[in-house]
């Protein structure tokens, strides 16, 4: 995510939050039987580059426990287990480090806490008597799947502030989206004073196991004496619910669980429980999850340090400032909760972060408050600040040169960016977020040839760049083919990249006739520069250049898009040997590079570009199937260039 401040107008005191590009949206949700929930936009945004509306946790999926799952799909042809073991004893000795034998039997696995819910608000209208009541926490508006499960099973509902002890109460705790928290004894005061005997509570606990390594110490999962006694003395089921899919960010996969009251009051969810309602990688996972112990810790050391470090940048925005948003929630959330004071203001950062590919949750749909938006702690280069403004100033080291017939360029090591002019008539920024270096290239639309530089660059190689300029005096009408949308993903790289390594092309003249063409390397993935050394003489000069020589001196005898094709299978090709990543040239098996060499073409024939990034080689594709390759094989989503209009 990139928080921008923004002027329309010099002068102008318009400022918001901007996140770059624009990309439509889609409508999934029935409002007629669902309920609107975070995390679907994902699927819909071609530009998608972090999802910023789920309160997932910022380090992603376990990699043990998604392996684990991984290994469980060979097993699919298997029922489930259907006493949910292993994964159950496991997840009991993660809640009951001491005494999980005595707590087991009162433990339930399900399809996520969705299914979980259901089953014991449909349990809680077998106790209750005619017209049960309901009632959610006393907060202002928390998770709404509860009262939606309520309202289905036919419950009257109660205002929380309403004093009269109800059948049902469910209380989200911490809540989300709002981030307010009671302590255990608040909790059991709260408790206490508004369930009505032969009542069912559910307290909802997801949230929780952010807290700190104490967790289970100010949470209900601790308070056995406390459910024992609501149950003997006034017949009261409290219910202590998990979604697991949130701490440890399996959302897709379903996992949560249901601590009841008793071992009967288990049994009895069981009877109405769908037979094997968690699939055998879910059972798997779980197994595995609750053994990764490093990434606990990391998570409780670093979420409250990164969601500070959120509010930090969005506090310094001008629109912060002048609106007075209030940030709501407990410092060891994964998310925060912003009243922008202004539903206009909130409804526009919902739209620039979903047109940038950056969705955050609206507090409009489902919780009715329309001047706020939740956001999601990620990563802190993901938050990074870029502050743009009419005069469109960068700011980073910067290696500068040209790229054409009979010219090369080597970058500094310490440079942050590589900025590469092709010539001529070249205009286009193509950038690729993860790599190490950002290419400047296309074709000029006028096809001028006294346009011989089409971004200038105020400073030398090796200096800060300044400022890219908007203008070319030697073009007609004075103007780059840059749009505002290219050189904001231009200017986002700037603090994106680390370090440069750039190979030095050699072009036939015959070559820059059909193709505007920058092969971009990226970092090796363990740092080995004597192999990164060897690879490109291989890789380059043995292969790439001597090939294009070839097809130069074949340019009569191939019609265009064979003599393309030819090549790219070449390169693709395991009898190349060195091209091969299996082979032992290759590094012993080893696949070098963390990215692929992209080539970027303005030829518009790409009907055999189904030859994808996975080689650890040069591929040609255009903007466009670049774009569609990305948006179909997630693995890929980094490696898109920011721009999105197919010029090239």
């Amino acid at each position: 995510m990139l928080i921008i401040e923004t002027r329309s107008h010099p002068g102008s005191a318009t400022r918001f939050i901007c996140f770059l590009m624009a990309t439509p949206t889609a409508t999934v949700w029935d409002t007629k039987t669902q309920t609107f929930h975070g995390g679907q936009e994902h699927r819909f945004l071609k530009n998608f580059v972090e999802d910023f509306s789920v309160t997932t946790n910022y380090l992603g999926t376990p990699k043990k426990a998604l392996d684990a799952a991984r290994e469980a799909i060979s097993e699919v042809h298997h029922y489930p287990a259907a006493d949910q073991e292993p994964a159950k004893t496991s997840l009991a000795q993660f809640l009951w480090p001491q005494d999980y034998e005595k707590h087991h039997a009162r433990l339930l696995l399900g399809n996520g806490a969705s299914e979980l819910i259901d089953l014991v608000v449909r349990k809680a209208l077998q106790k209750s008597g005619q017209s049960p009541t309901w009632k959610g926490g006393p907060w202002r508006v928390q998770y709404r799947e509860y009262q939606r499960s309520a309202e289905t099973n036919g419950f009257t509902i109660i205002e929380p502030s309403d004093k009269r002890k109800t059948d049902m109460v469910c209380i989200v705790n911490p809540c989300n989206p709002t981030g307010e928290y009671f302590g255990i004894d608040e909790m059991k005061r709260w408790i206490a004073d508004n369930i009505a005997d032969n009542g069912t509570v559910i307290v909802d606990e997801s949230m929780q196991p952010w807290h700190s390594p104490q967790f289970r110490s100010d949470s209900l999962v601790s308070e056995h004496a406390f459910a024992a006694d609501m149950w003997q003395k006034h017949q009261v089921s409290i219910y202590v619910m998990h979604s697991w899919t949130k701490i440890w960010s399996c959302t897709g996969l379903r996992v949560g669980s249901v601590i009841c009251p008793t071992a009967s009051h288990c049994e009895q969810l069981r009877k109405i429980q769908v037979p094997w309602s968690v699939n055998h990688p879910a059972l798997r996972f779980v197994e595995a999850v609750v053994q990764d112990h490093d990434y606990l810790e990391e998570t409780w050391r670093e979420t409250p340090r990164l969601r500070a470090y959120l509010v930090q940048q969005l506090e310094t925005l001008p629109a912060c400032k002048d609106g007075h948003w209030e940030f709501h929630g407990e410092a060891f959330l994964s998310w925060a909760w912003i009243d922008m004071r202004s539903e206009s203001v909130a409804t526009k950062a919902v739209n620039l972060a979903r047109d940038a590919g950056v969705p955050v949750r609206s507090g409009a749909p489902g919780y009715n408050c329309t001047q706020f938006v939740r956001v999601a702690v990620r990563k802190q280069a993901d938050v990074d600040p870029v502050k743009q403004d009419e005069s469109t100033t960068y700011s980073g080291k910067a290696s500068y040169y040209e790229v054409g017939s009979g010219s090369c360029g080597e970058t500094d090591n310490d440079s942050e960016l590589v900025v590469a002019i092709s010539k001529p008539q070249m205009h286009n920024v193509v950038i690729l977020p993860s790599a190490s270096c950002v290419a400047i290239l296309g074709p000029n639309p006028n096809n001028n040839p006294r346009c011989d530089k089409k971004v200038y660059i105020e400073g030398e190689r090796g200096t800060t760049v300044a400022r890219i300029v908007d203008t070319c005096p030697t073009c007609p009408k004075g103007d780059l083919d840059v749009s505002p949308k290219e050189k904001n993903g231009f200017q986002e790289d700037v603090d994106r990249v680390y370090a440069a390594s750039v190979e030095k092309l050699e072009f036939t003249q015959s070559m820059e006739k059909y193709m505007a063409i920058y092969a971009i390397l990226a970092k090796l993935e363990r740092s080995d520069h004597t192999t990164w050394i060897r690879l490109k003489q291989q890789l380059y000069q043995r292969e790439f250049i001597s090939h294009l020589r070839d097809m130069k001196a074949n340019e009569e005898q191939h019609p265009r898009s064979s003599r393309y094709s030819r090549y790219i299978q070449r390169l693709l090709s395991r009898d190349t040997g060195h091209m091969d990543p299996e082979s032992d040239s290759f590094n012993e098996g080893r696949r070098p590079f963390a990215q692929t060499a992209i080539v970027v073409t303005r030829q518009e024939d790409d009907h055999w570009i189904n030859m994808i990034m996975n080689r650890g080689t040069v591929v040609r594709m255009s903007l466009a199937e670049h774009q569609r390759i990305a948006q179909s094989q997630p693995q890929f989503r980094r490696k898109s260039p920011l721009t999105i209009e197919d010029r090239i």
